[in-house]
């Protein structure tokens, strides 16, 4: 579906005109420096500087008659008498000039077998060989190893490129049979065998007879075609191989004429061939067989000079001669889905002076063809794959029209209606009429048979420019006429309406040589953009004529004319009117111009010239007042500097493709921006990149997408400005799972258009062929249009067709999907698709997840607030239910009420909506929607649905009359048959009951029907089960037989409900009790029992409830001896209570309890001793001296405690009551010394552990930094060698034969990364790894230890002392003996105490920066330009923990909890 563009076309005129009266250009070529060099037909070689326009070389290569005569009177050659006088004959001619890049020169054959190879830097002539019987033809190998010729004495020579002999052979592959004959004889042999039949040049005189040559593009094959002299005027082909053997040869000739080619790729080799009704260009295989044929579309009469591929191998030139209107063209042919379009008719002139002589591919642009024109210019054009689609954003936008040409048509296809696969189409356009004159040799070409070809010379559509806004087409033609085609029409017949529209006919005709211009030969215009329906723009390129005659002169720059146009209305049906030209401006371009693309809604044009500028072109207003003469106009002003995103007005590389697009929903900050693509891959959206590898784009109303190299598809959005941090998303691959805005192609897919309507993106694959897909990301945005207009049905089918979340219809906008829920029932009829709405709803929020990429949540979508639910409207069975029991509120076994559920729930809130407006309508028609929102609630309310069931199945039995009690097997089937006719209603309870089934396990069903008591219920869910008849009914049977509560009792048992059994067997009043204690302790329903026997009606047991209370405060004993306490006063048991209150150490309820008791005073003092004990035990030293100084009353014990739990103060105290102060001296003083002894011991030995773990930790940082140094450094001399060696790698190849030149990887190897890290990893430090074992792999910790050198020694350091920082408790205790110490006038003793509390202190200081900062890794991703080093201070440890992005470890304590607070006050007394 992509047409061939011309891009640009450059002229140069070579040869002045009187220069041209006396020779013509025969052959040309270009050196590796772009340098034109050419053969004249007076066998003058010239050449030319194309960038400055001059002559750089001119001389003769005809030999003198003075030289002449020298040599044959001397067999001595002079080479400088050679170059000066030249190696022709002036009879003789130049067969082949070919520019050879090895060589750096120029390989010149001439027909009488002179070979001469001319040096470009030199300028030196040599004559490297002579060949008796001339030089028929010459090709060169691909690669210049080889050089093939064929001679007049139907010989084939393979040479090397040094010119030495490799083989000989005959046309038809034998070795010659007899030596060389003299010359004599090989003149008239070679007059002989060039003589000709006068029969056959009378039959066809303008045929190729001399033999014709063509190597594959990877030289391994050659292909020689030649006249056969078996068959007089028929031409035979042989295929040989690089060994000089034949190994295929086209023994039927059937009419083979003229040149062949062999494609590049090595596919097909192509030969034109005439046949008794047409022309055609025949494709063979290589082993000789024909596979296809390319019909020409030229009169039989024409005659094919010259065939030749492109690089590429998609381009397929052809030289066309007209001997009839003596003239020729050049016509590019390309295949696609087997098919050959005819794309482009190069016709320089319109006088047979500037017709085409030869052309040449550029061997490393595929897409530039040379051309030699016969009147001295030298023409390049270089070519661009184009799709002509619509423009999105336009009025046609729906219709997704692409546009293709072949030859005289132009190929339409409306991928809206239907993916039409090429080469088939919509409806075919005609450029001309069929009456039209260029036409007209059609009739007498179907004279010849059924298969001819319509003629197309001089009407190929070279370029189509749409007028986006109408449809309406303007053609370019190759003999430079417009054609005006009005936009197409559909035509209702009999009231329907044809799928396609119907094909416009052309209906106005514009010849652009009418147009005032200085030479029109030298004009061509190309880049059609139709603004409006009376404007066009074209770029014309022309030749500037220089004053100077004698020198060669450059093509102008563009040249861009705005042409406007009247129609008047035709005479004649059978012919095209007459365009009328109403104004003509002309505005001159800088540059080149590269793409003209106009933007449908302001009519603004934009340009991309050549060095990367993007301009503005500003439409001429024309007055309305006609004139008699058109006007013509120099209209300088019409270009302005368009302003890109980034500022500037250059891209940041020329672009070749351009589009306009308006982005931004907001219409007053919306504005257009220009989408453009490089040739080197690179998209652009309003200057800035957004991919390196985009291979092509195309325009959605909401969208921008392209594809890349990496078969990927990829959206850009419209709908906001595109900025820099947007668009770098595209240039790195987007690793969220949920991500729509990129979809995997087929490799080498193409985007062609996309259609909005359908949601239709059309690709085509490298054969040729189309695919259509539905990429979700356009899928999504038009689900969210139409879910937000409401149209539910419109979204929920394109949803479910393309299997979108079905979540997104209430995700999109919660609140205003349940204000318009009756809307959504009132569209969406079906109930199946309400039943799919439903099942398929969850709690996740769609639009945050999977479609996150797709909104923007702050901006586009409310969040899902919570909002008062919708109440529940169930049918009288279903919403109101009597009690359970005469004392519990619960559903009968008739109905059931909904569980309640939360008003938060998106899913309960959806259901409970939607389950209203059922309700509303009619139970009878959307009872299994009504199922599905209860079952699909969380949690299920299953009982609700089985009561609808339930209800459904009453109304059957009351219609039939038949219940039962007692079921048997019998009676299950006749049960079954009258459940499923349904009654009057039309909703039975057993299709109801199979359609819940599909929803919930069956199982489960049975359970819940079970649960509800209902047995009748139970049945029919069981028969729909696997159970067994014979095993169920009797279970429910004898179920019936028990009383209530006990038949409950047994249910909930056999469901495991034991909260609900605890309740029916407490219920049933059993006459043992132990059976309810028993149920009780071996269920563990304690708590369940307390909370039933705390409510009516088993609140007034209070027997049961003390019974209930003991037994669970026995099980609490040893668990929770404060909670058992609890029970056993509530159970009245008070020893029992005061036992536990004792065990859990609360001694004030337990006084309490022994007041209650009455003890006495024995009791009690033992109570209070023991009190005393437990308390000091557990060192509760507070709580034991209140004990025993309060209540026991004993100084003596109370002290002892005090002095035991450091409690100094209580100490003072108890001798100040007892009035004993003598205790002071006594008792506390050696207490307090002891203490003091003590604390000195554990502080010396635990500083001296503290600094010596420090210290050794300081040296371990040290030693990794400097080795991370090391590596660092060691890192930076591998770069730095790898980048020399590069260099001298890259010098060597340049020059020099490279044999001192050593492998980098050999040098680089000492500085190999694994091996160092392997090293480094010895002394490394952090984190988990993981180690495999033979039962498989799991993470676990290493073992960290302190011993020296290990790998985990930094960690354990760090760990050691951490758990070393004193905490706060400790401080306070060390505050209060120094304190005691002062007091006691212990100065000594209180002096070395306070020196080791602040050695302490004053240690932790200086760590803790250490232990703040990031353990030292392996890791190279380590924070740069850090300032620590071996000297670093503590400080610069503590910067750089601020730094790191990570800690490894969250330290227990920091600086400011190791200082003392208020209540330190040792310092201050010391000072």
């Amino acid at each position: 579906m992509k047409d061939l563009r011309v891009l640009e076309r450059r002229l140069w005129s070579l040869l002045p005109a009187d220069v041209l009266l006396a020779r013509t250009l025969t052959h040309s070529a270009l050196d590796s420096e772009g340098r034109l060099f050419a053969c004249t037909s007076d066998l003058q070689l010239f050449g030319w500087n194309l960038q400055t326009c001059e002559v750089i070389h001119e001389c003769s290569l005809i030999i003198s008659e003075s030289t002449s005569q020298a040599n044959e009177s001397s067999d001595s050659d002079s080479e400088e008498g050679d170059l000066e006088s030249g190696f022709l004959e002036p009879d003789d001619s130049v067969v082949d000039f070919r520019f050879v890049p090895d060589l750096e020169a120029f390989c010149i054959a001439s027909a009488k077998g002179v070979l001469l190879v001319f040096d470009v830097e030199s300028k030196d002539i040599e004559c490297v060989g002579m060949l008796e019987g001339g030089i028929t033809a010459l090709a060169w190998s691909p690669d210049y190893e080889l050089v093939a010729l064929t001679t007049g004495k139907q010989r084939v020579l393979l040479l090397t490129q040094e010119w030495d002999m490799i083989a000989e052979r005959t046309l038809d592959g034998q070795l010659p049979a007899v030596p060389p004959p003299t010359s004599e004889d090989s003149e008239e042999d070679s007059a002989d065998e060039h003589a000709q039949d006068p029969a056959d040049e009378s039959a066809c005189p303008e045929l190729v007879q001399n033999p014709c040559l063509s190597w594959r593009g990877d030289g391994k094959y050659l292909v020689v075609c030649y006249s056969d002299p078996a068959q007089p005027g028929g031409r035979i082909f042989r295929v040989w191989s690089r060994e000089f053997q034949v190994t295929a040869t086209c023994d039927e000739p059937n009419g083979l004429t003229g040149p062949i080619a062999w494609q590049p790729t090595g596919e097909l080799i192509a030969a034109p061939r005439l046949l008794p009704n047409r022309l055609e260009v025949s494709l063979f295989e290589r082993n000789g067989l024909q596979h296809y044929f390319v019909p020409l579309r030229v009169p039989r009469s024409a005659v094919v000079q010259q065939l030749a591929w492109n690089a590429d191998s998609d381009l397929l030139g052809v030289l066309i001669q007209l001997p009839e209107e003596a003239t020729s063209m050049v016509q590019v042919w390309t295949r696609r889905n087997y098919h050959w379009y005819l794309k482009q008719e190069l016709v320089t002139g319109v006088v047979s002076e500037a017709a085409p002589l030869s052309f040449r591919w550029d061997e490393e642009d595929g897409m530039v063809l040379n051309l030699l024109l016969a009147d001295g210019n030298f023409a390049r054009v270089a070519f661009l794959w184009h799709v002509h689609e619509i423009l999105a954003g336009s009025s046609i936008e729906d219709e997704a029209n692409v546009y293709v040409t072949d030859g005289c048509e132009v190929l339409c296809s409306t991928f809206s209606k239907a993916v039409v696969p090429p080469p088939l189409c919509s409806y075919r356009i005609r450029a001309t009429l069929a009456t039209d004159t260029s036409t007209a040799a059609t009739a007498a070409s179907s004279a010849a048979g059924k298969d001819s070809v319509i003629i197309s010379v001089g009407s190929v559509v070279n370029s189509v420019g749409i007028n986006h806004n109408s449809g309406a087409l303007v053609f370019l033609l190759s003999d430079q006429r417009l054609v005006f085609v009005p936009p197409a029409t559909s035509l209702s017949l009999d009231g329907l309406t044809p799928l396609f529209a119907q094909a416009p006919t052309p209906q106005h005709v514009y010849s652009l040589h009418d147009l005032p211009t200085a030479d029109q030969r030298a004009l061509f215009y190309s880049h059609v953009c139709v603004i409006d329906e009376q404007t066009v723009l074209l770029v014309q390129s022309g030749l500037t004529v220089s004053d100077h005659t004698t020198e060669s002169v450059l093509c102008s720059e563009n040249t861009l004319v705005c042409l406007r146009f009247s129609f008047p209305a035709s005479s004649s049906s059978s012919s095209l009117g007459q365009a009328v030209l109403e104004s003509t401006h002309v505005t001159p371009v800088e540059h080149r111009v590269l793409a003209v693309e106009c933007d449908p809604a302001t009519k603004t044009v934009f340009l991309s010239l050549a060095d990367g500028r993007v301009m503005n072109y500003q439409v001429p207003c024309v007055s309305a007042e006609m004139t008699s003469q058109p006007i013509s106009v120099i209209y300088k002003d019409g270009l302005v500097n368009y302003t890109l995103g980034d500022g500037s007005s250059f891209f940041a590389e020329p672009c070749q493709w351009i589009s306009p697009a308006l982005f931004g929903k907001d219409m007053e900050k919306s504005r257009v921006v220009l989408i453009s693509r490089s040739q080197s891959n690179k998209l652009f959206v309003d200057g800035h990149l957004a991919s390196n590898f985009c291979t092509s784009f195309t325009l959605h109303p909401n969208f921008v997408l392209f594809t890349t190299m990496k078969n990927n598809l990829h959206f850009i959005t419209r709908d906001h400005i595109p900025r820099v941090e947007t668009l770098s998303r595209y240039l790195t691959l987007n690793e969220n799972k949920y991500d729509d805005s990129i979809r995997t192609l087929e490799r080498g897919a193409e985007l062609v258009t996309v259609s909005p309507s359908q949601i239709r993106v059309v690709l085509q694959m490298p054969r040729g062929n189309l695919e259509a897909i539905y990429p979700r990301a356009l899928v999504v945005t038009t689900s969210k249009r139409l879910i937000a207009a409401h149209q539910y049905l419109e979204a929920f089918s394109l949803m479910r067709i393309h299997r979108v979340d079905l979540n997104l219809l209430c995700d999109l906008d919660l609140e205003s999907f349940i204000e318009h829920v009756a809307l959504f029932v009132d569209q969406v009829t079906s109930i199946q698709w309400l039943n799919l709405y439903i099942s398929s709803l969850r709690e996740e929020n769609t639009c945050q997840t999977v479609f996150l990429d797709r909104f923007a949540i702050s901006e586009e979508l409310p969040t899902a607030a919570a909002g008062p639910s919708s109440s529940s409207s169930l049918p009288a069975a279903a919403a109101a239910a009597p009690p359970r029991n005469a004392s519990t509120s619960a559903a009968s076994s008739s109905s059931i009420r909904p569980v309640p559920s939360t008003v938060t729930s998106k899913v309960n809130r959806v259901c409970q909506a939607l389950r209203s407006e059922f309700l509303s309508r009619s139970l009878d028609s959307f009872c299994l929607p009504v199922l599905s929102t209860l079952a699909c609630e969380c949690p299920p309310q299953l009982e609700a649905a089985l009561s609808i069931i339930k209800d459904l199945k009453s109304q059957t039995e009351a219609e039939s009359g038949s219940t039962s009690d007692v079921l048997d097997v019998d009676a299950l089937v006749e049960k079954k048959q009258s459940w499923s006719k349904g009654g009057t209603s039309t909703m039975s309870a057993d299709k109801a009951l199979r359609y819940l089934m599909l929803l919930v396990d069956v199982g489960q069903l049975y359970k819940v029907a079970l649960s509800m008591y209902d047995f009748d219920l139970a049945v029919l869910v069981a028969q729909k089960s696997q159970m067994d008849p014979k095993e169920y009914l009797p279970f429910l049977n004898k179920l019936r037989k028990l009383p209530t509560h006990f038949q409950r009792y047994s249910v909930d048992l056999h469901l495991n409900k034991l909260p609900s059994a605890l309740e029916n067997l407490c219920l049933s009043k059993p006459e043992d009790f132990s059976v309810i204690i028993h149920f009780i302790q071996e269920h563990d329903l304690y708590s369940h029992a307390l909370l039933l026997y705390s409510k009516k009606p088993l609140c007034d047991d209070v027997d049961g409830c003390r019974a209930v209370c003991k037994t669970y405060a026995d099980r609490l004993l040893r668990e929770s001896p404060s909670e058992a306490a609890i029970l056993y006063e509530r159970a009245g048991d008070l020893h029992s209570a005061l036992k536990a209150y004792q065990i859990s150490l609360e001694w004030r309820l337990c006084l309490v309890t022994a007041e209650q008791l009455s003890l006495g005073d024995e009791e009690m003092n033992a109570l209070h001793e023991d009190l005393v004990d437990r308390l000091a035990d557990m060192s509760q030293f507070s709580e034991a001296f209140q004990v025993a100084l309060y209540h026991l009353k004993s100084f003596e014990r109370a002290l002892q405690v005090a002095l035991d739990g450091s409690l100094w103060n209580h100490a003072h105290e108890v001798v100040a009551r007892a009035k004993m102060p003598e205790w002071s001296t006594s008792r506390i003083q050696p207490a307090v010394e002891n203490a003091a002894q003590k604390a000195i011991r554990k502080l010396q030995a635990h500083n001296e552990r503290f600094e010596r773990y420090s210290g050794r930790l300081v040296e371990v940082k040290e030693r990794k930094l400097n080795l991370k140094a090391e590596y660092d450094q060691l890192q930076r001399d591998w770069q730095i060698g790898i980048a020399r060696e590069q260099a001298e790698l890259n010098d060597s190849q340049h020059g020099g034969d490279g044999s001192g030149t050593t492998s980098i990887y050999s040098d680089a190897s000492i500085y190999s990364f694994a091996s160092y890290s392997s090293f480094y990893s010895t002394v490394t430090a952090g984190g988990h790894y993981r180690r495999k074992n033979k039962k498989g792999s799991r993470r676990r910790r290493p073992r960290v230890s302190g011993r020296e050198g290990s790998e985990f020694e930094e960690e354990f350091y760090v760990n050691e002392l951490k758990e070393m920082i004193p905490s706060r408790k400790h401080l306070d205790e060390f505050n209060e003996l120094l304190r005691e110490l002062i007091r006691l006038r212990l100065q000594e003793q209180a002096d070395h105490l306070h020196a080791l509390v602040h050695a302490l202190i004053e240690l932790v200081k200086k760590v803790t920066p250490l232990l703040l900062a990031p353990l030292i890794t392996s890791s190279t991703d380590h924070v740069e330009d850090d300032p620590l080093g071996p000297d670093a201070s503590p400080e610069e440890w503590a910067k750089a923990a601020k730094r790191a992005d990570q800690h490894k470890f969250m330290p227990r304590h920091t600086t400011q909890s190791l200082l003392p607070g208020k209540g330190w006050t040792g310092l201050s007394l010391l000072s």
